[in-house]
């Protein structure tokens, strides 16, 4: 996809508008919160209704994790669900870095083909992506060179 900087920016502030968090959610890490979820699909299907709530509000963009240095993080997922068409490029050229990191780190995907990314809400930088199957941040762009 050769797409040019400025469009790719302009992309990447429209995806920006695409996310509404109307609540945070305080957590200590990243990994900490969504390690809760790293269960069996029974367990995860018996937990609290809230839990679920609140784990359905992060993947659809209507809520964020705010760790203790005041960053707020956002699932890949809202951003997915907003370009069911496929029209944002910038959020095009995110799916491509994060499969691409999915096969030279060998994650297993899950049923949207995707393992859990989390990205800073307020620049959506993709040099500075949670992937929560290697629980550390990483830049896909220099991965991808």
């Amino acid at each position: 996809m050769t797409t040019s900087g400025d469009e790719l920016d302009r992309a990447r502030t429209a995806a920006l508008r695409m996310i509404a968090p109307h609540r945070a959610i305080e957590t200590r890490t990243i990994e900490a919160y969504w390690g809760r979820w790293d269960c069996s699909d029974e367990r995860r299907a018996a937990a609290p209704a809230s839990l679920r709530d609140e784990a359905e509000a992060l993947w659809d963009g209507k809520a964020v994790l705010v760790l203790p240095d005041g960053s707020r993080w956002v699932h890949v997922n809202a951003l997915v669900r907003h370009d069911p068409r496929g029209g944002n490029r910038y959020i095009q050229r995110l799916l491509q870095l994060l499969r691409a990191h999915m096969v030279l780190r060998e994650h297993i995907a899950t049923g949207d083909g995707l393992t859990d990314f989390s990205l800073d809400a307020a620049s959506l930088d993709l040099r500075h992506v949670f992937c929560h199957a290697c629980t550390r941040c990483l830049n896909l762009e220099h991965e991808a060179a």
